[in-house]
């Protein structure tokens, strides 16, 4: 079985978002679990719209009514968001998609993905690519120089086929359900507040377990916004490098 996690916290993107879910390819048994991260009006925004869409199961779980605003907060958020959701997966679950409410993907996504990690003994991790829309658009996957302590991380650039990566976002992933379930998630690196989030702790914890995270170049995403999409299509891509010294960050394009 396959648990589909997703946590909203805006309601501008839900026709976009929910039109994804309800063509994506998947087997019978999927289910998907909603956190909603915001008031009621976003609890009943995202209900008018669950007879759109059609899996196993269907819960959503109210997180809380004010969403952080600035990156640091919010990167504390996702990770609790993320820890209180792994304990929604059924017994059954073998496997756990994740995406984000800003993002869409396409239909075979979810598909491409699973056939890679069963095809890939040692594969706990597997993504498809996006744009990030911040002042730099950089994709969201990333190689460092040490994975047991990273002083330097970079963004990879556009390529083909199936690629390791060190770490990536959790827009568009599938990962092992016992790994997420068992794992305590929190920001990467807490002291030097580089601004990435759990999702690329999470891909680095699995990198020191001897474990792979893959990138799929065939699943292009879209970043949605109220200017549009940023896509691989419509936008350059730039490479970022994040440098640490002294427990402070700094990133540059290279």
């Amino acid at each position: 079985m396959i648990t589909l996690i997703l946590p909203i916290s805006r309601t501008e993107y839900l026709r976009a978002v929910f039109s994804c879910l309800a063509k994506l390819i998947k087997p019978p048994d999927t289910e998907l679990i909603i956190i909603t991260d915001g008031d009621a009006a976003l609890e009943q925004a995202v209900d008018r719209r669950l007879d759109s869409i059609n899996f196993k199961r269907i819960q959503v779980i109210s997180f809380g009514d004010t969403p952080a605003e600035d990156i640091d907060s919010r990167r504390y958020r996702i990770s609790a968001i993320h820890n209180k959701a792994k304990h929604y997966l059924g017994k059954d679950c073998e496997h756990v998609m994740l995406v984000e409410d800003d993002t869409t993907y396409p239909p075979d996504a979810l598909n491409k993905m699973l056939k890679i990690i069963n095809d890939n003994e040692k594969c706990e991790y597997v993504e498809g690519v996006e744009l990030g829309r911040r002042k730099t658009p950089y994709l969201g996957a990333w190689k460092v120089d040490n994975i047991k302590d990273p002083h330097e991380v970079i963004s990879i650039m556009p390529s083909h086929g199936v690629q390791n990566i060190d770490a990536g976002g959790f827009y568009c992933a599938l990962t092992n359900a016992d790994t997420y379930r068992n794992h305590y998630f929190e920001p990467f690196d807490k002291v030097g507040r580089i601004g990435l989030s759990c999702d690329v702790n999470y891909c680095l914890y699995l990198r020191n377990q001897g474990l792979d995270c893959l990138i799929d170049h065939s699943i292009q995403c879209d970043h949605i916004g109220d200017k549009g999409s940023v896509n691989l299509g419509n936008t350059t891509p730039r490479q970022v490098l994040f440098e640490k010294a002294r427990n402070k960050w700094e990133a540059r394009t290279v």
